[in-house]
């Protein structure tokens, strides 16, 4: 016999589902049954009932000037589909300036994973001039406490294996070719593919 569910019900569930949550998560807050979810979900796209939020989101032009706000709500978003990995690596933070909107969305996303998932971060910069990242002295002292707090810090002392190796490649003199046959160097890429 099929359960009835009230309208209030399947609102809250279409609601969330818009903001979303997985069907497995929502069939666990509201104690419905998945395929309960996914049917409801189905049968409001075969109606003709608006698409979820978040499939037309980026083309209404309502919404144009608001992305502050459709930001704030995509981030939870994110952090929720990130929060699926045991770790998430960011390398070379700090290689490329970000805007202050960026850097609190990196600071959000330490403070988050801090003493709940792994998180591996490589970088450049020793941890005097973090500065540069979050523009916030506070933030800054912030994210460094959270990533060292648990943390295995690994430090390379050593010059850089690219630059050595174009070090290299410069230095070598190149045989002399054969009438019509490409360089050497070409020909090693080719292999390489």
């Amino acid at each position: 016999m099929a359960r009835a569910y009230s309208m209030d019900l399947r609102a809250r569930v279409l609601r969330d589902a818009d903001a979303g949550l997985p069907s497995k998560e929502l069939a666990a807050r509201y104690h419905v049954s998945r395929a309960w979810v996914d049917a409801l979900k189905q049968r409001r796209r075969e109606t003709g009932d608006p698409a979820p939020r978040k499939q037309t989101r980026w083309r209404t032009p309502m919404l144009a000037g608001h992305e502050d706000r459709l930001r704030a709500l995509e981030l939870p978003r994110a952090l929720r589909e990130l929060d699926l990995f045991d770790v998430v690596i960011l390398d070379d933070i700090g290689y490329v300036q970000q805007s202050p909107e960026d850097a609190e969305v990196l600071f959000t996303l330490i403070a988050e994973r801090y003493e709940r998932r792994s998180l591996a971060v490589t970088s450049n910069l020793v941890f005097s001039q973090w500065d540069r990242i979050f523009k916030d002295q506070m933030a800054t002292a912030a994210a460094i406490d959270r990533l060292v707090h648990h943390a295995a810090i690994l430090e390379f002392d050593v010059a850089s294996y690219r630059t050595d190796q174009a070090r290299r490649d410069s230095q070598t003199v190149a045989p002399p070719r054969a009438k019509g046959r490409p360089p050497v160097s070409v020909l090693k890429r080719k292999r390489m593919r």
